[in-house]
């Protein structure tokens, strides 16, 4: 769901009804809306809705689409270029075998339904649950373990893919950081931002300024290969067929160029989170780190370094966008004032792990200090 929808969505139905038979060209005799509005990630809101038409022989037509509409008011980042990730999209779609669903257009005017918009039709196939997680219910657990470990193979294969693509010969050299700068201090500085944001300007968060300050100090010297880099690469964000194999890959808006262990450890930190940080069990054909990098390495015939440095970044990072999202919720009603999300969580239960940072006292201290600033503000 999302923390903040604000899209109207009769307005929707009946501009994106219009649009839709500019873009593809069809006079439909219907719209109806399946679901509406969803940011599964808490942050870009996903309409999915069906058209009525006729084939060319007048027979009738059912056909499903799925729109991915940019923010408009609060969301999970600070800003948003669904236009740019439509390009990434397309450029996937038309020039490689990595497996996208197939756009069919994209409105950079917000004007049209309130916000910049793209559509792709609707891929048929199952996706792991991110809320209740996966690794905990639903189908995927249901699954016998070499239907699950399956499941696992088909998405590392895809991230292979998506490493061995040839970005720039793609066209897709806004990617690469505009400053100068290496992706690595690109990526640390875009952390350093996002602490800013994420935490409201009350910066202060012993953990993470520890772990930002671990990730400067201990940079790898060598950054390898420059590749395509999906960012959220984790399986909730895969459209799985009947059969298991990958379908679709979702979510780009995390998208950069960037070393390919910054994917993979965010692959095995994911898992992580979703079993050890959340108390659950990995369950019999999920892999480990281990499992997970020896099957990259096989499928994309690269050899990783510095995993561990990855790894406590995207503990950094996934605790920063725990952060905001508990704040979100919290702003939203959707949480108590003083709910401890935004300083204890999955996430940050991880990195005090990996940086050896006592989790209650820290949780504790910072809470506290921020209510204590809250209150501060108030009295001013």
């Amino acid at each position: 769901m999302s923390v903040n929808a604000t899209l109207d969505i009769e307005r929707f139905k009946v501009e994106i009804g219009r649009w839709l038979s500019h873009a593809l060209d069809l006079e439909h005799s219907g719209l109806s809306i399946i679901g509406a509005p969803s940011g599964g990630g808490f942050s870009a809101e996903t309409v999915l809705f069906a058209v009525e038409d006729r084939h060319d022989d007048g027979s009738p037509r059912h056909q499903e689409f799925v729109a991915r509409v940019q923010p408009v008011g609060e969301g999970l980042f600070a800003t948003y270029d669904l236009i740019a990730e439509a390009r990434v999209i397309r450029q996937l779609a038309d020039h490689t075998d990595v497996p996208v669903a197939q756009l069919v257009g994209v409105e950079p005017d917000p004007d049209v339904i309130g916000a910049p918009f793209y559509v792709m039709r609707r891929t048929p196939g199952r996706i792991p649950a991110d809320d209740p997680p996966y690794t905990a219910s639903g189908w995927v657990v249901d699954l016998p373990p070499e239907g699950r470990a399956k499941i696992f193979t088909e998405f590392i294969d895809v991230l292979a893919q998506i490493h061995s693509v040839d970005w720039r010969a793609l066209d897709l050299g806004f990617l690469e950081p505009p400053d100068g700068r290496d992706v690595l201090e690109h990526q640390i500085a875009g952390l350093e931002e996002f602490y800013e944001f994420a935490s409201g300007g009350v910066r202060g968060n012993s953990l993470i300024d520890t772990g930002l300050e671990w990730l400067r100090e201990n940079r790898p010297t060598d950054l390898g290969p420059v590749v395509l880099s999906w960012g959220d690469c984790h399986p909730h964000n895969m459209i799985y067929g009947d059969d298991l194999t990958a379908r679709a890959a979702l979510d780009w808006e995390m998208m950069s160029v960037a070393s390919p262990e910054l994917d993979v450890a965010f692959l095995t930190f994911a898992m992580r989170l979703y079993t050890e940080g959340m108390g659950i069990v990995r369950p019999e054909g999920f892999p480990d780190t281990r499992e997970i990098v020896a099957a990259y390495e096989s499928a994309s015939g690269r050899t990783l370094w510095s995993l561990d440095y990855y790894e406590i970044f995207n503990a950094v990072r996934v605790s920063l966008i725990l952060m905001r999202m508990g704040n979100l919720m919290i702003s939203a009603g959707m949480l108590p004032p003083d709910a401890t999300m935004p300083f204890a969580n999955p996430a940050t239960k991880l990195l005090t792990q990996m940086l050896g940072v006592p989790e209650t006292a820290h949780a504790m201290q910072d809470w506290s200090g921020h209510r204590d600033r809250e209150r501060g503000d108030q009295n001013d």
